[in-house]
């Protein structure tokens, strides 16, 4: 319609035939929809912008109309493909539209029961399926695809090439297996060569121990005992090399335990005074009198890093001499903050390389890399212990002067030492002598167990290796064997699993795993492949005769639980020394944690189960229930081993036992 002024504007005119009075008219209605056409543009170019988007988007689109075969979805056809779609099939688009999917593409009947099928209601009800990612052999495409019903009686898919991502994450894989490779490459590196150096140090300390136990000067006491510490220091070397495994891999661990710091100092003193003395050096060191004797902390970690600051100043210092000060910084309430400083008179550093001093495998002079050997390991690995330990290590130093190395920790004093002390061994005559299979194939090693067991009082045999523990198994009973992991013919692990296969339920033989195998996971591991203990090289004689104590007590067996049915006067006669409100206590513990453990034997959690029964047996010592203790470490044992069977049973004993001990109090 036009306006007065000459402009027009859009109608919608409705017109109708009616009569008024005599008269024919005609009546028009006439509406403006100018509103109605702008919004009609901006659909079509909302549709447009849409379309083309959709066109052209680096992403397979496709417009499918629904094909139905008695009143049943069968097919699917193509309504509209976009150019990335035909591109990835090297199609056009006129090639494809109108066709049939299963005509085009034969092989997707998969794609088609998928959506026609098995998840068609969820198409209808508006969910959008996703497709995992699937490898064409044909196209040699690796596609993912995704598929909604944007209206009833049609589909529209998305497919997206995802082929470059694709062979990325297979070449990640790959490069993560090979990484893991050399990583476990590596570790079993790692783990045979702290066996084989582990075995022969044993074979010296145990010489060492032998020879202390016999009558012997002053000066030679005093003469093995430093070779004593030597042997450890060199134990300790090996621990340093995997220690910086360790750290790699965020598994370092440091120890709280009480020990006598002067007595520590005094020793790693010692140790190197002789090595000092052959240079021609002067070694002092000075000890603040107000530093408490007992602190809390890692004094094994105190000595890796003392070792080593004290083996370098010896390695760089040609004249003059090296001064180990420990002095008192700071002391709040139970803290006390130490200074560690090692001075040395030697070749000292320049300001320009001390920043690569504690750098993994880096020398500050490659001029000096044959005269003074060595991997530039030690500081890093000193940094890191130092920082674990919450302290901090820094260094001064003039070129051609000397050096002062120092680190600073902070303790909690203590009241009680633990200290590691390198004791004269001494060994008592055990209460309850064992018949003991020692598998051992190194002759010195062999000879210094067979030495230690009998001076305790017990009846050896010895195997070399793995078949030879079985043969002896079939001629003679044993109470305990002591088994090494590396040996000729057939390992411990095997021999152990063979044994273990001949293990009935009421003849199970505690195995021991003597072994150089020192790793964090590695006790796990055995215990978990049928060992009973594990005792790692070079062996404490005080670790020994522990386990052999705890066999010989378990191979000591507890009353049957039937017996206490008619001897509930025995039992209180036990406890008579105990008040009746500990008792009481006692009762009240012990029945919550049997709850527990019944909680986890039918949950069959090995893990739980043993920590339960565990808890139960120090609870039973601590109350000298010596049968309860029992029952508990089978438990605790039969959990170790994997064998849920045999610790559901030990658990129905104990709540038998428990039950009378109820009436008992």
């Amino acid at each position: 319609h036009c306006r007065k002024d000459g402009s027009s504007f859009p109608v919608e005119v409705s017109s109708q035939c009616t009569s008024i009075g005599n008269e024919k008219v005609i009546i028009c209605f006439v509406r403006d929809i100018s509103d109605r056409k702008k919004a009609e543009k901006k659909i079509r170019a909302s549709e447009l912008k849409y379309r083309t988007l959709f066109m052209n988007m680096q992403n397979g689109y496709v417009y499918y109309k629904i094909l139905y075969k008695d009143k049943v979805p069968d097919d699917l056809k193509f309504v509209e493909v976009n150019d990335y779609y035909a591109s990835l099939f090297d199609m056009k688009k006129e090639e494809i539209i109108g066709k049939k999917q299963s005509l085009l593409f034969p092989n997707s009947r998969g794609f088609l029961d998928r959506v026609l099928i098995h998840d068609y209601d969820k198409l209808v009800n508006g969910e959008t399926i996703h497709f995992d990612e699937h490898y064409s052999a044909l196209y040699k495409k690796w596609l993912l695809l995704t598929a909604y019903m944007p209206e009833p009686g049609y589909l529209v898919t998305v497919l997206m090439d995802v082929t470059k991502i694709k062979q990325t994450e297979i070449k990640l894989l790959a490069a993560k297996e090979a990484a893991e490779a050399a990583n476990k490459a590596k570790s079993e590196f790692l783990a045979n060569m702290s066996h084989e150096i582990r075995t022969p140090i044993n074979g010296m300390v145990g010489m060492v121990d032998l020879t202390l136990m016999t009558k012997l000067s002053e000066e030679q006491r005093e003469n093995l005992i430093t070779a004593k510490a030597c042997a450890n220091n060199l134990l300790n070397i090996i621990n340093d090399i995997l220690d910086f495994s360790k750290m790699e891999a965020g598994k370092l661990s440091i120890e709280k335990v009480s020990f006598n710091i002067r007595e520590l100092i005094e020793e790693i003193i010692k140790t190197h005074t002789k090595k000092v003395e052959e240079k021609g050096l002067d070694f002092t060191y000075s000890f603040s009198s107000s530093i408490p004797q007992i602190l809390i902390g890692d004094p094994q970690r105190i000595r890796q890093v003392l070792n080593n600051l004290i083996g370098n100043a010896i390695k760089f210092t040609e004249r003059g001499g090296i001064t180990v000060d420990v002095k008192k910084l700071s002391m709040k309430a139970n803290e006390i903050t130490l200074k560690f400083s090692v001075i040395d008179t030697g070749i000292g550093i320049s300001k320009e390389d001390i920043g690569i001093l504690f750098k993994s495998f880096s020398q500050v002079e490659s001029s000096f890399t044959k005269k003074f050997a060595g991997t530039g390991l030690g500081l890093a690995i000193s940094k890191n212990l130092v920082e674990k330990m919450g302290g901090k290590v820094d260094v001064e130093s003039t070129k051609d002067v000397g050096s002062t190395f120092y680190f600073i920790l902070s303790f909690q004093v203590g009241t009680d030492s633990q200290s590691n002390k390198l004791f004269i061994p001494h060994i008592e005559k055990s209460i309850k002598p064992l018949k003991i299979l020692l598998a051992e194939d190194d002759p010195v090693n062999q000879q210094v167990l067979l030495k230690f067991l009998k001076e305790q009082g017990h009846e050896v045999m010895t195997a070399d290796h793995g078949g030879m523990v079985l043969e002896l198994l079939d001629r003679k009973d044993f109470e305990v064997i002591l088994m090494d992991i590396h040996m000729p013919h057939m390992n411990g692990v095997e021999a152990t699993q063979k044994i273990r296969q001949m293990d009935s339920t009421k003849r199970h033989i505690p195995i021991v795993a003597v072994t150089a195998h020192a790793l964090q996971g590695d006790k796990e591991r055995f215990l978990n492949l049928g060992f009973d203990e594990y005792i790692t090289k070079p062996i404490q004689l005080e670790s020994l005769f522990e386990v052999l104590d705890r066999i010989g007590n378990l191979n000591t067996n507890p009353r049957p639980v039937e017996a206490y049915s008619s001897n509930l006067q025995e039992i209180s006669s036990n406890s008579a020394s105990i008040s009746k409100e500990t008792l009481k206590e006692y009762i009240k513990q012990v029945d919550f944690l049997i709850g527990e453990l019944e909680d986890a034997v039918r949950r069959n959690n090995l893990l739980v189960i043993e920590k339960l029964a565990h808890e139960i047996k120090l609870s039973a010592i601590d109350h000298e229930d010596h049968d309860l203790k029992d029952y508990a470490f089978r438990v605790e044992l039969a959990s170790r081993r994997g064998d849920i069977s045999e610790s559901y049973e030990g658990t129905k004993k104990i709540r038998a036992y428990f039950g009378f001990l109820e009436k008992a109090k």
